[in-house]
C-alpha cells in the first residue's frame, strides 16, 4: 500500500533523565535538572579542579559511576564529560553538573573507558532532547487517513531505522512530509528489489 510518512517535532517527549539509568544534575538554576552544586562538590582546589563533597561521590567519580560534566550553550546547547564540549570562554561552563549511574553497578561494563562511552551516549541523547530534536511520525494513506503513528523519538541518528522498526512490510512510503521531514531521506525507505 502506498502511503505518506509525516514527521513532526514531538514537544511531549519525556526527558531521558526520567527513564534512563543515568541521572543528570545541572548546576544551572534555569535547568529542570537543577541541584545545588555544594551538595556534590566543594569549592575548587588551588588548581581549579572540583573537590567531591564526600567520600561517596569521590568513589563514584573514581569508578565511573559518576562523571563531572561541562556545558556549552550558544543558541543550542551541548552537554559533555568534563572538557569534552565546545570550549569558549563566554559560552562554556567547565564544571556544569554531574552524571550519576542509578542502576545496578553490575549492569555497567567493567572498564572505566566503556562506562565513559555509555555516559557519552546518554549525554548525546540528553543534548538532543534539550535542543528539541524529538520526533513523532504518522502514516497516512493517499487520502489523508491516519493508519499508524508513534512518538518519543530523540535525535536524528537512527530515526529512519526506528521508524522502520515500528512499521510493517505492508507500507510503501512514497513521500515524506511534515515540519521535520528533512530529518530523514526518502531513500532510507525505498524497497530494494
Amino acid at each position: 500500500m502506498d502511503v505518506k510518512l509525516i514527521i513532526e517535532h514531538d514537544q511531549d517527549t519525556e526527558s531521558p533523565n526520567t527513564y534512563e539509568n543515568w541521572k543528570l544534575v545541572s548546576f544551572n538554576r534555569r535547568h529542570t535538572s537543577f541541584a545545588d552544586p555544594y551538595e556534590y562538590l566543594l569549592p575548587p582546589d588551588e588548581y581549579g579542579e572540583p573537590v567531591p563533597a564526600n567520600i561517596g561521590i569521590r568513589r563514584k567519580l573514581k569508578t565511573g559511576t559518576a562523571f563531572i560534566l561541562s556545558y556549552f550553550e550558544h543558541g543550542l546547547c551541548q552537554w559533555g564529560l568534563k572538557g569534552e564540549t565546545h570550549n569558549c570562554q563566554w559560552d562554556t561552563a567547565r564544571i556544569a553538573g554531574l552524571l550519576f549511574w542509578e542502576g545496578k553497578p553490575k549492569e555497567l561494563p567493567k572498564s572505566y573507558e566503556e562506562r565513559k562511552e555509555w555516559a557519552r551516549s546518554f549525554l548525546k541523547e540528553y543534548t538532543d532532547w534539550c535542543n528539541g530534536n524529538c520526533y513523532y511520525f504518522r502514516i497516512e494513506d493517499m487520502d489523508g487517513n491516519i493508519l499508524d503513528s508513534c512518538g518519543g523519538f530523540i535525535g536524528d541518528d537512527g530515526l529512519a531505522d526506528n521508524i522502520k522498526g515500528n512499521l510493517g512490510d505492508e507500507y510503501n512510503i512514497v513521500a515524506i512530509e511534515g515540519e521535520a521531514a528533512d530529518a530523514i531521506d526518502l531513500e532510507d525507505f525505498q524497497k530494494v528489489a
